[in-house]
């Protein structure tokens, strides 16, 4: 009787999340813990990334070949811990009805329903993508104005929960 093995050398694909707006598409790699050795290629058709990644060091591998021509001169890439997230830029504004060249299912790439935005909605909805490039042009740059937190007090507040319990009445259970 055979046995088969899955190998550790053998690339595994990164859950991939994307969202889009008119100009540009967003693309989040779930790897934690990413290798400084990763390989990362955008071109202008396609992301690449190859890399060891998590507790495990598993090796993760996948090619986007996208379904438009981006540019990648104006595209940002941020790691953190747990993730690899890319603001691509679209050579050409417009929705895609996708985010891959090819059509049908692919089982690692998902939606990012926290980021997405359809073609009919309102600039108000647009705001959060101006914050999120603010973060990300911060984050970057590795500096951050973060306020001084150390001389913030609770507020006086008069819950019911803040006052003095009273004691506990005997029963006739508890005496003797």
């Amino acid at each position: 009787m055979a046995t088969t093995t899955i190998s550790d050398d053998k690339p595994i694909y990164p859950a991939v999340k994307w969202a889009q707006r008119k100009d540009r598409i967003y693309v989040t790699l779930d790897v934690e813990d990413i290798d400084s050795k990763a390989e990362v290629k955008l071109n202008n058709s396609t992301l690449y990334f190859h890399g060891k990644a998590g507790h495990e060091n598993k090796i993760y591998e996948v090619q986007l070949e996208f379904y438009g021509a981006v540019d990648p001169k104006h595209s940002k890439e941020l790691r953190t811990g747990r993730e690899m997230f890319f603001d691509i830029h679209k050579k050409e504004s417009g929705f895609w009805p996708r985010l891959l060249k090819v059509s049908g299912k692919v089982h690692y790439v998902k939606v990012d329903f926290n980021r997405w935005r359809d073609e009919d909605d309102s600039e108000e909805d647009m705001q959060d993508d101006r914050s999120l490039e603010d973060m990300m042009r911060q984050m970057s740059s590795g500096t951050t104005d973060l306020p001084d937190m150390d001389d913030l007090k609770a507020p006086d507040s008069d819950d019911s929960d803040d006052e003095d319990l009273p004691d506990l009445e005997e029963t006739a259970d508890t005496k003797e």
